[in-house]
This record gives C-alpha cells, sequence and structure tokens, in this order.
C-alpha cells in the first residue's frame, strides 16, 4: 500500500533559512550585460534579494528568482504573501532604504527567525547572517520597512 506524503513546507522553509547562515550560494550571478559576462551580484554585495528569492521560490512560495528588493516585493504579493504589523517566525522583512559609502541607496530583504533576529545577506560579509532584526549597531538602527506573511503559515506545522 503506497504512503501519503506531504512535505512540512513551514518547517523545511526555516530549515533552509537557517541552514544558508554563512553560505557563499547565494553570493555569484552572472548575466550576460552588453555583450559581457558580469557578476551582477557584485560577489556578494548585492545579494539579499536573489538570497531571500531562492529560498522561497525553492519552497514553492513565489514564482521566480528575483536581484531587486521591489521585484521580489511585487512577486510576494502576487503570491499570497500579506503585510502585516508585527513580525512572525517566518516573515519576510523589508528595511528601509539606506545610503552606502559608494553613494547607492538600497532597501534590504531578509527573514524574521524570532527573539528579535533576523537573517539576511550581509552586505559587509557577503554572506547570509543572523543579526538583530533593526541592524542596531552603536546607537543607529535601520527601521522595518514592511513585515510580509504568507496565509499558508497559519496552518503551518511549526
Amino acid at each position: 500500500m503506497a504512503q501519503k506524503v506531504q512535505l512540512s513546507r513551514f518547517k523545511n522553509y526555516m530549515l533552509m533559512v537557517h541552514g544558508s547562515v554563512g553560505s557563499d550560494l547565494f553570493r555569484n550571478l552572472y548575466a550576460s550585460v552588453d555583450g559581457e559576462e558580469t557578476d551582477i551580484l557584485r560577489d556578494g554585495i548585492l545579494s539579499c534579494a536573489y538570497f531571500a528569492s531562492s529560498v522561497l521560490f525553492h519552497c514553492k512560495l513565489i514564482d521566480d528568482l528575483h536581484t531587486t528588493v521591489r521585484g521580489l516585493e511585487v512577486n510576494l504579493q502576487r503570491s499570497g504573501w500579506k503585510k502585516i504589523e508585527e513580525p512572525k517566525v517566518g516573515s519576510v522583512l523589508v528595511w528601509e532604504p539606506t545610503e552606502f559609502p559608494d553613494g547607492s541607496v538600497r532597501r534590504h530583504v531578509g527573514f524574521y527567525i524570532g527573539d528579535s533576529e533576523a537573517i539576511s545577506n550581509r552586505t559587509d560579509q557577503r554572506v547570509p547572517k543572523v543579526h538583530n532584526m533593526n541592524f542596531e549597531t552603536e546607537g543607529k538602527y535601520r527601521a522595518i520597512e514592511a513585515i510580509y506573511w504568507h496565509r499558508n503559515f497559519d496552518e503551518a506545522d511549526s
């Protein structure tokens, strides 16, 4: 007799988020730019959306990969993710834009893992890392602009 197997989507999703810490897997993505092969993630400097979308895509929670926070947000909304006021474990966090030393202004995305902590691809370390959800350092923080939650997680097997 065949067994009925049903994947534990939320549990596997959170295992993938936690298991990504320190991984170089999301550091590079090559594309042809004006006919020249280029690492469009700049060796991990621009990898937050690619990291987050890779996890979400693999877990079938969005339908495509993204290299920008804006593109990922559009896909989140299209894929049943809704904005909520307070983070829950597994929420997708979008941080406000900030200016970097090179003059660029960028938004940021990652995952809430509980106890005021998040995992996101850190620009300075170029790999996913655990950090305070508000990036609190030296009395400064980066405010959260949006928190997304998937309706299917309300019945999660967590």
